[in-house]
């Protein structure tokens, strides 16, 4: 899908069977007894360990990756119940991770809020680092290390690979008070001239953009 995107931005829009695609809402999903944090994060070699078995653990903090290079954060407090070998999300691969049994009632991860018109671009890319926040694709690569260079235009892909899963649509319809000013801190962090929402055709009408935002329609395709 986002091939599309960029082949369409630059005038060589792609072709392939056209798919229905319908939205869903967000569904808060109730807590896991145990969190398996894949420590392959960027690469197959796992990422150094901060903790140890049976260490306590608060929301926020690195469990593994040294100082220089990406860290995994954990997402509640909890104790970190084990180390194990378990099936990647990716391909049916397997990796080494690290199980985090959330204490009860732990909530997510929480950071200071950062004023979008006041932080300066070393602090989002050290919040960014600081909440593990990756790019998405085959190969995830730190988000602040994808944004680093230099970047002409900032496309938000707001659909999903499959056009039958609204993951990405849902969050763009039901929290774009967040996302859209999320991608317009984003191209100003890393000096893009141009942010783009991309989504698809039939729910493009339904969106207005805000200022600063251009909205970039696609087909529903596979």
């Amino acid at each position: 899908m986002i091939q599309e995107a960029i082949g369409r931005l630059l005038g060589r829009p792609e072709f392939a069977p056209l798919l229905e695609a319908s939205a869903a809402p967000l569904v808060e999903l109730g807590a896991s007894e145990i969190l398996h944090l894949s420590l392959c994060q960027t690469t197959t070699e796992p990422l150094p360990l901060r903790v140890s078995e049976g260490d306590e653990v608060v929301a926020g903090q690195a469990l593994a990756g040294d100082d220089e290079g990406p860290l995994l954060a954990s997402p509640v407090a909890g104790v970190v119940a084990s180390f194990s070998d378990r099936a990647h999300l990716r391909g049916g691969r397997k990796g080494d991770t690290v199980d985090v049994r959330p204490a009860a009632g732990a909530p997510a991860a929480a950071f200071a809020p950062l004023d979008p018109a006041r932080v300066e671009p070393a602090q989002l890319a050290a919040r960014l680092r600081e909440a593990g926040v990756l790019s998405s694709g085959r190969t995830p690569r730190p988000l602040h290390d994808a944004l680093a260079g230099e970047v002409e235009t900032l496309v938000v892909l707001a659909a999903d690979r499959d056009p039958g899963v609204s993951i990405a649509l849902q969050l763009l319809a039901e929290r774009s008070d967040d996302v859209c000013p999320a991608a317009a801190l984003l191209a100003r962090f890393c000096g893009a001239k141009r942010a783009v929402v991309a989504l698809l055709e039939p729910h493009a009408a339904s969106f207005r953009a805000p200022e600063g935002i251009e909205l970039l329609a696609l087909p529903a395709r596979y």
